[in-house]
């Protein structure tokens, strides 16, 4: 038991490594090019909203 416990305690230190790096990479350029494309569309709408009617 115990040598399972070290062998699955290993595994999970990689996984967190692994899963924190993928989701810091993902996470900051997904809102750096998600805040530009909202900030854009947000008043492309109302601009043509208003412009429209």
């Amino acid at each position: 038991m115990d040598k399972g416990a070290g062998e699955a305690g290993e595994a999970g230190e990689a996984g967190e490594a692994g899963g924190q790096g993928g989701h810091f990479f993902f996470l900051l350029p997904i809102p750096h090019y998600r805040l530009p494309i909202t900030d854009y569309r947000l008043p492309n709408s109302q601009t043509s909203s208003q412009s429209g009617s």
